[in-house]
C-alpha cells in the first residue's frame, strides 16, 4: 500500500478558500463604496446645479424672493446645504426629515440666521399618506409651496445574489413614488391657484423651467 501525506495540501486549499472569500468581500465593499458615492454626490448635485442655473437666469419679483421651497431629506448633508443656499437667497424653507430630528433642529437653527420663516415636518416617504401630509403641512405652516426639491432617497447595496422584492420596494417608494406624489400635489396646487413659476427639482437630471417636471432618480 502507498500512503500520501495530504495535510499540507488540505491546509493550502483551506488557505486558498479563505483568501478567495476575503477577496470577494473586499470587492463587495469597494462596489458599495462607489455606489454610495454616486448616490450621495453625483445624483443630488445634478439637482443643485439645475436649480442654481434656473435661479441665475431668472429675474425674481418681490413675491418670488419670499417663495417657499419644500426640501425632502434636508436635515443633513446635501439637503441641508440646499436649504441654506435657498434661505440665503430669501426663500422660506420647509425642512423634511424622517428620523433625524436632532439634525433637523440644527438645520432649522442655521436657516433662522438668514431670516425668513422656516419649519420642520416629519414624514416617512415610504408611506403615501405621510408623503401627501408632508405637502399639506408645508402649505398650512408657511402658506404655500412654490418649489419641491426631491433630495431624500435610500440606497442599500444589493446584487444579483441578494436581490428580493422587499428590497426593491424599499427603494421604489421613497425614490420613485414619493417624488411623483409630491409633483402631483404641486401640480394640483398650480391648477387651483395660478401663480409665479413653480419648480419640481428632481433627484437627477435638469430643470424644466416654467412648469412641473415630475422626475425621479437615485
Amino acid at each position: 500500500a502507498i500512503r500520501f501525506e495530504v495535510s499540507d495540501h488540505v491546509r493550502a486549499l483551506k488557505a486558498l478558500e479563505i483568501a478567495q472569500e476575503e477577496a470577494r468581500r473586499a470587492a463587495q465593499v469597494r462596489d458599495r463604496f462607489f455606489a454610495n458615492v454616486s448616490h450621495e454626490v453625483r445624483t443630488p448635485l445634478n439637482a443643485v446645479l439645475g436649480l442654481a442655473s434656473a435661479l441665475a437666469h431668472t429675474s425674481l419679483t418681490d413675491r418670488q424672493t419670499q417663495m417657499l421651497a419644500l426640501i425632502t431629506g434636508a436635515a443633513h448633508r446635501i439637503g441641508r446645504h440646499i436649504a441654506c443656499a435657498l434661505a440665503e437667497e430669501g426663500w422660506n424653507i420647509a425642512v423634511h426629515y424622517r428620523s433625524s430630528a436632532e439634525d433637523a433642529q440644527h438645520t432649522l437653527r442655521l436657516l433662522d440666521t438668514f431670516g425668513g420663516r422656516h419649519c420642520l415636518i416629519q414624514a416617512d416617504l415610504n408611506v403615501e399618506a405621510d408623503t401627501r401630509r408632508l405637502f399639506s403641512e408645508a402649505v398650512v405652516g408657511l402658506g404655500r409651496v412654490d418649489a419641491v426639491v426631491n433630495n431624500a432617497a435610500i440606497f442599500e447595496y444589493d446584487g444579483a445574489d441578494s436581490f428580493n422584492t422587499e428590497c426593491l420596494m424599499q427603494h421604489m417608494l421613497p425614490n420613485l413614488a414619493a417624488p411623483l406624489l409630491l409633483a402631483q400635489e404641486l401640480h394640483d396646487r398650480i391648477q387651483r391657484a395660478r401663480g409665479p413659476q413653480h419648480l419640481v427639482v428632481p433627484q437627477a437630471g435638469g430643470l424644466d423651467q416654467g412648469g412641473v417636471r415630475p422626475c425621479c432618480g437615485q
